[in-house]
């Protein structure tokens, strides 16, 4: 089942594109970065939160003309281990299938082809809990959740050699009602995930 939901969001996310690039251009690159847990009252808690962890996406583009782009991203961040936790090693790792949508502007960068551009991508992030002996639950009974969230950023780009990019990008990623978690009182409260990703972009275009 999970196999198909990610095949349909992957056919989903360009299935505006036409079958042929004669009138755009394909991109299709690797972006390694550092999720960092920012804002929340857990998640992005110095103290009582989450570390940081290394994030690596995959994403494809079409361009549509000058301005706009179309494409989708498959982000994975490896484990975002709790604080203080040495013995149990707790950690959410996640997973990012996301559509996105760019504006872009051309210019020159030392002397090469560049580019400015801004991204917002919509779609799904699913968390996983897990410690040292197997998967954890959150205060709802899951060790596995899967939620509504998006991204926002922006980045640049210069071809060093050709149809060669190498860039840098930084996006927020929130993500709705993903951690569950209980109250002094004995109810429970949903918090929202916020992650700040730097990335290095190397692509490729045709």
């Amino acid at each position: 089942m999970k196999k198909a939901i990610i095949a349909v969001l992957f056919l989903a996310g360009f299935a505006g594109a036409p079958v042929c690039a004669e009138n755009g251009k394909y991109e299709v690159g690797l972006m390694p970065g550092f999720a960092i847990p920012v804002s929340g009252n857990y998640w992005g808690n110095s103290t009582t939160g989450v570390k940081s962890s290394f994030a690596l996406a995959a994403y494809g583009d079409y361009r549509i003309n000058d301005m706009f782009a179309a494409g989708l991203d498959i982000g994975y961040d490896f484990g975002h281990k709790a604080q203080g936790d040495n013995v149990t090693n707790s950690k959410t790792k996640m997973l990012q299938i996301t559509p996105h949508g760019k504006i872009m502007k051309d210019m020159d960068m030392f002397g090469k082809k560049g580019k400015v551009y801004g991204v917002l991508g919509l779609g799904m992030y699913n968390l996983k809990f897990k410690n040292d002996d197997g998967d954890v639950q959150d205060a709802d009974g899951n060790s596995s959740v899967t939620k509504f969230g998006f991204n926002l950023g922006g980045g640049a780009d210069v071809e060093i050699a050709q149809n060669i990019l190498l860039g840098l990008e930084v996006r927020w990623h929130h993500v709705f009602s993903a951690l569950a978690s209980t109250n002094d009182d004995g109810t429970i409260s949903k918090d929202a995930v916020n992650n700040i990703t730097p990335a290095l972009k190397i692509a490729y275009t045709f």
